[in-house]
């Protein structure tokens, strides 16, 4: 069984010494809720002040004070998991051996916070999507790859470096969607050659090409590669699974990117028949 220690590693995302899978979704469940109550706090300020400022969209559903409040909520989010995740990857590549008990133990403890925000951004995220008539199959596909990712490393509690690195490298590629959502909150609202606008999308595509697409593919391979440093009671079909949902998470993320580098070099073209 997980040892017990993953359930007292965060002073503020505790459960029992049991670590039980209902105390873990109870866990999720709360954090989740919170995501819901900063939604609804963004969305009274997006009604009261934002909106005033921002240019009506083409898209009726963006100008929902809870649409605005969604992406507002996203870069929230993004302020706490990027930093912890990429200086866990710091601290694991550069911060000492990984025989050091009192690296992995600090890195653990960075890992499993980010990741406890993550998943519970994206339950929540969920169910935000379907409230503003934006939930698409891609998304119920993302979302999922990530919840369920999410799960079987916190259900196996797994403290050893493979973990504590697959789970930094998954939370760290939202490096690019504080940019990606500034980019969203802002497009189809007149102002394509705004130099904010510019700035974010050339930021999230910079971003989006490091992070998901460079060190997310790593992330995959390292997983792969790895699959006999996990622990002895995570079962064959969960290891499966994890390896599954990489991958698939992985090839969407490709997808994507490809639709990016169309949208720049489409971007550039515009410019330069402009000049």
């Amino acid at each position: 069984m997980p040892s017990a220690q993953c359930g007292q590693s965060v002073p503020f995302m505790t459960t029992s010494a049991q670590d039980t899978e209902l105390e873990i979704m109870l866990l999720v469940l709360r954090y989740a809720g919170a995501f819901f109550a900063l939604w609804v706090v963004l969305a009274v300020l997006s009604r009261l002040v934002f909106l005033r400022f921002l240019p009506k969209s083409q898209d009726p559903r963006e100008n929902s004070p809870l649409c605005v409040a969604q992406h507002l909520g996203a870069c929230v989010k993004c302020l706490f998991v990027v930093p912890v995740s990429n200086y866990v990857l710091y601290l694991m590549y550069f911060g000492g051996s990984w025989s050091d008990d009192a690296l992995i133990r600090k890195a653990a403890i960075g890992a499993s916070a980010a990741g406890t925000i993550f998943v519970s951004f994206e339950v929540a995220d969920v169910f935000v999507l379907l409230i503003n008539r934006k939930l698409t199959a891609e998304n119920i596909i993302h979302h999922s790859v990530h919840i369920l990712i999410s799960c079987l490393i916190r259900l196996n509690c797994e403290f050893t470096p493979e973990a504590i690195l697959t789970t930094a490298f998954l939370t760290a590629q939202e490096t690019s969607s504080i940019f990606l959502n500034v980019y969203l909150l802002l497009r189809r609202r007149g102002m394509d050659n705004h130099l904010l606008m510019k700035g974010a999308f050339a930021c999230f595509a910079l971003c989006f090409y490091i992070w998901r697409l460079g060190i997310g593919t790593y992330c995959t391979y390292f997983y792969l590669t790895h699959t006999s440093s996990l622990p002895h009671y995570m079962p064959n079909w969960q290891v499966v699974l994890m390896s599954s949902g990489l991958l698939i998470g992985n090839v969407l993320q490709w997808y994507w990117g490809a639709f990016v580098i169309r949208k720049r070099l489409t971007q550039q073209l515009y410019a330069k028949r402009q000049d």
